[in-house]
């Protein structure tokens, strides 16, 4: 007898994730059930325990989701607790070198920044965080579904409508349903293991660090906003600061991001001013984050969802574990559960959600990426950015499409035609022509020859050494001690990439004997007697036929 092509009263669901997409997926199914008068089980399959602290419940995410994305959520489930949401997020601050502005966010439109697990390890409440991920699961359970702690090793996907799909688990148990689906996330083993012709979404690594930082300084420094920095590094294109209460979110982006390189750009670059100086790095891990669309997510019976699926390009996974799964729930309910039903109402429709405007997001990052290193468009770009603060809200037209762009609340296609309107051309023209004359102002008037007789450092000032050579360590030493003695407080830096336990300067290493009295004179350092590998007495010059000896005097 053939199995029916749709969800039925008495059908069971496998749901393997229970992250978000796996959670939404059951809500909405559950919910599209209830209102039809379907009997239907949903199994939620996921080791993971939300509620521990550390990388145990953790789901490797930013954690920040917009207005838009909140709303939404909200129409599935009953309204976030204030408990999930660990800081309310007053707008962005985009910065690129020297350059930085300002986009505050409507106060009516909430950013919220959310843990998806109990939050880092040295997290103060000794219960955790209380996590986002774990109140959508709660969400799904109070409708009836049922969360199995276990992961899933092997999903064995039908080549046959007839045949039934299969979980299953490590000890080699195995449980069969009328419908499978895929909620395990771009980041899980388990997509490599399906052999029916799915291949995964294309992706970047991300390092995400959770960064201990008090609150007092996420308000005075980072001023409850989100800090965004355009980089012109070979593996990090962009990093995020995101504050969070005890903890700041560090998310850097990139082909191919490291956490040894992500914690030297916070330490050794200007970025470092925008956390304390004894700030400790509590926990990180390297996700990847899905740039488009996989290859054939779904197959009789099975159908995966999430950004194992499509997504946003460079967005969130919350946002596209959301609309994919409401699109796959309304094609197993309306439609059918054959791989041609998925292909036609659940992959088509992903597509015109993102696959087209994915086309205009890469677009606009493209414009951004040439736009910030640009030593001419930069700094028009950031004047009009900091031009538009004094505007009403709707003339910022260029602020509100970086806005938008950052907070994922509006298609990457009306963020593109927002930032191509006349007026902001106009508006950017005119910056570039005022800007161009007050340099050509400046040349003809010679003004920017001014005389800087008697500038000198001052209490707070800043150094850059760049070498940290017997030269730029000597400078260093005492440039430092001069200022104490002042009583002026300088920031020294010294910049220097080899690691001289580990690596050499070349040089012959031969020291006059003066050196070790202007050390102790000029420096006050001491020459340490085990760095002195001999003592040498002399010289002897050779020539083509006689040499000569050169004694240093005795000084006994």
């Amino acid at each position: 007898m053939s199995q029916p092509t749709y969800l039925t009263s008495g059908n069971a669901v496998a749901i393997v994730g229970a992250g978000p997409a796996g959670s939404f997926f059951a809500i909405e199914l559950l919910r599209r059930a209830r209102s039809l008068g379907l009997q239907i089980s949903a199994d939620i399959y996921d080791g993971k325990n939300f509620a521990k602290k550390g990388a145990p419940g953790c789901n490797m995410c930013a954690g920040a989701i917009g207005h838009n994305l909140i709303q939404e959520i909200e129409r599935s489930t009953e309204t976030i607790p204030p408990e999930v949401i660990h800081y309310e997020i007053e707008g962005y601050a985009v910065h690129y070198q020297d350059s930085a502005a300002h986009l505050e966010n409507d106060p009516t439109r909430k950013i919220y920044g959310v843990y998806r697990g109990a939050g880092p390890v040295s997290t103060e409440n000794p219960d955790g965080a209380r996590s986002f991920d774990q109140f959508l699961l709660e969400q799904a359970i109070k409708l009836g579904a049922r969360h199995i702690s276990q992961n899933v090793h092997d999903i064995d996907v039908p080549a046959t409508l007839e045949r039934r799909p299969a979980v299953c688990l490590a000890d080699d148990t195995r449980f069969e349903y009328d419908l499978v689906v895929g909620a395990f996330g771009v980041n899980s083993q388990l997509a490599h293991r399906l052999l029916y012709g799915y291949e995964p979404p294309p992706t970047w690594k991300t390092c995400v660090i959770e960064a201990r930082v008090s609150p007092e300084f996420q308000r005075e420094k980072l001023r409850n906003m989100i800090h965004f920095f355009v980089l012109k590094q070979p593996d990090i294109r962009y990093v995020a600061l995101i504050p969070k209460g005890e903890h700041v979110t560090v998310t850097a982006i990139g082909e191919d991001v490291d956490v040894v390189a992500t914690e030297r750009l916070l330490r050794d670059t200007y970025m470092r001013d925008y956390l304390p100086t004894d700030w400790k790095l509590d926990c990180h891990c390297h996700p990847r984050v899905a740039l488009g669309a996989a290859r054939l997510p779904y197959s009789e019976r099975f159908v995966i969802v999430g950004d194992a699926s499509d997504s946003r390009y460079l967005k969130n996974g919350v946002e596209s574990a959301l609309v994919t799964a409401r699109l796959a729930v309304d094609c197993v309910i309306n439609h059918g559960l054959t791989a041609r039903d998925f292909e036609r109402h659940f992959w088509r429709r992903c597509n015109q959600v993102f696959g087209r405007d994915n086309i205009y997001g890469r677009m606009l990052f493209e414009i951004y990426d040439r736009i910030f290193p640009h030593p001419l468009l930069a700094p028009v770009y950031f004047a009009v950015l900091r031009s538009e603060r004094k505007l009403a809200r709707p003339g910022a037209l260029l602020s509100n499409a970086l806005l938008a762009a950052f907070t994922g609340d509006q298609s990457y296609k009306r963020i593109l035609l927002r930032a191509l309107d006349p007026r902001l051309a106009m508006r950017m023209a005119g910056r570039a022509s005022g800007m161009a004359l007050e340099r050509a102002r400046a040349v003809v008037f010679q003004t920017e020859r001014q005389s800087v007789r008697g500038l000198r450092l001052r209490d707070g000032s800043r150094v850059a050494i760049i070498g940290g050579g017997p030269g730029g360590a000597a400078c260093a030493i005492r440039l430092l001690r001069n200022a104490r003695a002042r009583g002026i407080n300088l920031r020294v830096t010294i910049y220097e990439p080899k690691q001289f336990p580990r690596h050499h300067n070349p040089c012959m290493g031969v020291l006059a004997p003066p050196t070790a009295e202007l050390l102790r004179e000029r420096l006050e350092v001491e020459l340490p007697p085990e760095m002195i590998k001999r003592t040498i007495k002399g010289y002897r010059l050779h020539g083509d036929r006689s040499d000569i000896e050169l004694r240093a005097p005795s000084t006994e």
